[in-house]
């Protein structure tokens, strides 16, 4: 079985090493590279293939939801954010989740050598299970806008009909395109979200 391979954009060495012992320790997962930077992770997208991303988003030599942006846009992958920044129902898990992420997962504030072991079974599953779902991901966060023909005036009948959405963790961004663009006729819509729990407040709001 050919190994995914993985690249680790984080600036502490310590996060960097956890992540290579813990990760490789995986049947399915190589840590092909392990960076301090996005910067340096750019120079390694130009010549290598990696099948997913894990990286912080708090970084001092460029930003990181920067990063991420260009990243979606230019060379999609899926990517893991591990962030002191994506604590539950903050702003920057919102972000990174509408940016196209498949998932955050909130490193420990405090008992930080502690934390991380806790975290490192969540971590190996979630970094698996983004680079198996590789063709499902890509696109979701940037989908092309699409004209819908000019707008008519709003709806003032009622109908029986509604719409129904069911869209996996991924599926944020692509909900972000989808509602920039209804048409006022449409009828109701049902939206069946799947994202961790601690995240459905922001994500609503």
């Amino acid at each position: 079985m050919l190994k995914k391979q993985v690249l680790v954009i984080d600036e502490s060495a310590f996060i960097r090493q956890f992540l290579k012992e813990s990760l490789n320790n995986c049947a399915e997962l190589n840590v092909a590279a392990a960076v301090s930077s996005p910067v340096k992770a750019l120079e390694l997208l130009k010549i290598h293939h990696f099948d997913v991303v894990t990286m912080d988003i708090e970084m001092t030599e460029m930003d990181g939801l920067g990063f991420l942006q260009y990243l979606m846009r230019c060379q999609p992958i899926p990517v893991v954010v591990i962030s002191t920044a994506t604590q539950a129902n903050s702003n920057a898990s919102l972000l990174a989740l509408s940016l196209g992420v498949t998932a955050v997962i909130a490193k420990p504030t405090v008992g930080y050598k502690e934390g991380l072991e806790l975290l490192r079974d969540e971590i190996a599953a979630k970094v698996i299970a983004a680079a198996n779902n590789r063709e499902i991901q890509l696109g979701l966060g940037y989908a092309h806008k699409r004209p819908l023909g000019a707008i008519k005036p709003k709806r003032t009948e009622t109908t029986a009909k509604v719409i129904a959405i069911g869209a996996s963790t991924g599926g944020t961004s692509a909900l972000v395109e989808i509602f920039k663009n209804l048409h006022p006729e449409l009828p109701g819509i049902i939206v069946v979200q799947h994202m961790p729990g601690l995240f459905t407040d922001a994500f609503a709001e």
